[in-house]
């Protein structure tokens, strides 16, 4: 097993070398900062093996701005902190989103340049809103046991004359 301190050492230095792509498997881990600020980051995935992570260090400010792709898994709790981290990537283009048993509230998807949706869940999530203002959308995957009420906004990318 890697200790944590070299594997942060390792995305610390990717990011110095100006990594574009970083794909993420981990057991409880801390991201460094400087990955919320990399500058040529254009695709982020980030899975946690363990309920209590899940982007659970996201800063207060991100900035991401060539960031076009973003696989990410949110577990308890953690919803806040995956926007404010979807939030800081401007030309944001494909999102998955893995969402595993959350607190009650609404999942409000507010992207202007998302064109791709994956939202996925492992629990009934039949106490939620999900709203959709993805005016560029031109893929939707929604997976789990959704019992959710949709609505949508601003989907109008998808509508044909």
């Amino acid at each position: 097993m890697v200790p944590k301190s070299s594997l942060s050492k390792w995305i610390d230095k990717a990011v110095k070398l100006n990594v574009c792509e970083l794909d993420i498997n981990v057991q409880l881990f801390d991201l460094p900062l400087s990955l919320f600020t990399c500058k040529t980051l254009t695709n982020l995935k980030v899975f946690a093996r363990y309920r209590n992570f899940g982007v659970l260090n996201v800063p207060p400010l991100v900035i991401l701005p060539c960031l076009k792709t973003l696989d990410i898994s949110v577990h308890s709790k953690r919803l806040v902190k995956a926007f404010r981290l979807i939030n800081g990537c401007p030309v944001l283009e494909s999102l998955s989103l893995l969402i595993l048993p959350q607190e009650v509230g609404d999942y409000n998807f507010n992207i202007p340049t998302l064109k791709r949706l994956e939202l996925r869940t492992n629990d009934f999530i039949s106490r939620h809103k999900v709203v959709l203002n993805l005016p560029n959308l031109e893929y939707l995957y929604v997976d789990g046991m959704l019992g959710s009420n949709f609505v949508m906004e601003d989907l109008s990318s998808t509508i044909s004359d």
